[in-house]
């Protein structure tokens, strides 16, 4: 009888959601957190400042200047270890281009159109998904809730 181990990490995990998955190509502008409330792997905005600062979408954005991730670490929120909530004046990266790991409400597939809808912060894809068309697309799909990752060229 053969017990030897006949495979290793099939199907590994991908990733921690608000980070860069691949280093080429990145277009990544540092900026620094502003307003309460901004969660690294969604879409967000430049801030009042432009050239500093980056936010989170209004309900009412039909547009994002990137996908917010991690930029380095950062001291825990009020005591919430694991948190996807950024502190105020944290330094984050804006992802104009690239790829990254998002977590998505919906199933995701290769290729498939990513949305965000602002009113809510969920990020979902396919056709009838709500919110607007980000630009990005699926480049490695999962389930629902599961994560993701996304591509912008």
């Amino acid at each position: 009888m053969n017990e030897f181990q006949t495979q290793a990490f099939t199907t590994g995990a991908m990733g921690q959601p608000g980070t860069i998955s691949r280093v080429n190509p990145a277009v990544l502008i540092p900026l620094i957190v502003e307003g309460k409330g901004v969660l690294a792997g969604t879409f967000g905005k430049r801030g009042t400042n432009k050239e500093k600062q980056v936010t989170k979408l209004a309900a009412t954005d039909e547009e994002t200047d990137g996908l917010i991730v991690f930029q380095g670490l950062q001291p825990a929120l009020a005591g919430i270890a694991n948190s996807m909530i950024l502190n105020e004046g944290q330094e984050v990266g804006l992802l104009e281009k690239g790829f990254a790991y998002i977590v998505s409400t919906t199933a995701t597939s290769f290729g498939d159109a990513v949305f965000y809808n602002p009113a809510t912060g969920n990020i979902a894809t396919g056709t009838g998904a709500a919110g607007f068309d980000t630009g990005w697309v699926v480049e490695t799909g999962g389930a629902a809730g599961q994560v993701s990752e996304i591509k912008k060229i």
